[in-house]
């Protein structure tokens, strides 16, 4: 069943034909696709005409708006003009238009940014905070919850969206099935110590009147633990720990990330691991390794 999308662009039907392309054929999620069509409905809203006429000019105008008068950073616009590029390549698909208007139209350059991570020091004093109420229903839980977080470095969506049937056994090892963006499907192995710790909240996990597959659920309601939720109990552990830097289950994925490569670990290994698509995104995590460049080096 095709998704039932916010806006229907009655006036020009190659935006609705290409949210289908999105769905069917990229296997975008919904989220993915409504952020897409609402880049699109801010430059058909600003363009006033038939999007399929566009030239490069009217999209550098187009840019040039969003920047001065909408203040849009750099990686905004970059933003848009990813998603102006991707439609227009799949109208050339479909012959609606010869020349790609976006084909001259340069990025803006992008500072790097590098990922915020959370040292040993920050990472045991959370951990510390999580045990005090390991005795209870809800502090096992929680415990449960920061030590996947930092030993898989899933994304907090796919922690919200695990299930029972995502844990496998394959002999002495564990491994857990995660469906990532793009529904595409990766298996991450278990560390011993996660492995206990998670199966510690899964025996005293309360049972569901109605069958719940979720590992995660709210104590009392018993419904499946939101991410917002899951969210929130991250952040209250780096308050009730005292640190100065705020902390998401965004900078666990990166602590899993930066400690992996220092370790070692090959970025191949560490791309299969995060479930990024592209190897580029995974070496944001390089500059975490310098120092053990530097010491290659002294060993020559």
């Amino acid at each position: 069943m095709l998704f039932s999308f916010t806006k229907n662009y009655s006036g020009c039907p190659m935006i609705n034909k290409f949210a289908i392309f999105m769905e069917v054929e990229k296997n975008y999620s919904k989220r993915t696709i409504e952020e897409y069509l609402s880049d699109l409905s801010l430059f058909n809203d600003f363009f006033k005409k038939d999007i399929l006429e566009a030239k490069d000019s009217d999209i550098k105008e187009f840019l040039f708006y969003l920047k001065r008068d909408r203040n849009y950073s750099a990686r905004g616009l970059l933003r848009k003009q990813a998603t102006l590029k991707s439609f227009f390549r799949f109208c050339m698909r479909e012959k609606k238009v010869v020349v790609n208007p976006m084909e001259f139209i340069e990025s803006p350059k992008i500072p790097e940014r590098k990922p915020e991570y959370l040292t040993d020091n920050e990472r045991i004093r959370i951990f510390n905070e999580a045990r005090r109420n390991i005795n209870t229903l809800q502090g096992k839980r929680d415990y449960a919850i920061i030590t996947l977080l930092y030993y898989t470095g899933i994304r907090i969506e796919e922690l919200s969206a695990l299930n029972m049937s995502d844990i496998h056994r394959e002999g002495a090892d564990i491994y857990l099935r995660i469906i990532g963006k793009g529904n595409k499907e990766r298996h991450i192995p278990l560390k011993k110590e996660a492995e206990e710790i998670l199966y510690m909240w899964l025996h005293a996990r309360p049972s569901t009147e109605i069958k719940n597959e979720a590992v995660f659920i709210n104590v009392h309601s018993k419904k499946r633990f939101l991410k917002r939720s899951a969210q929130e109990v991250v952040k209250q552990f780096g308050i009730k720990a005292g640190l100065t830097k705020k902390v998401s289950a965004h900078k666990f994925r990166h602590t899993f990330a930066t400690k992996l490569l220092q370790e070692g670990a090959n970025l191949v290994d560490i791309q299969t691991l995060l479930g990024h698509a592209s190897l580029n995104t995974t070496r944001i995590y390089i500059h975490t390794n310098r120092q053990n460049l530097q010491n290659a080096i002294n060993k020559l």
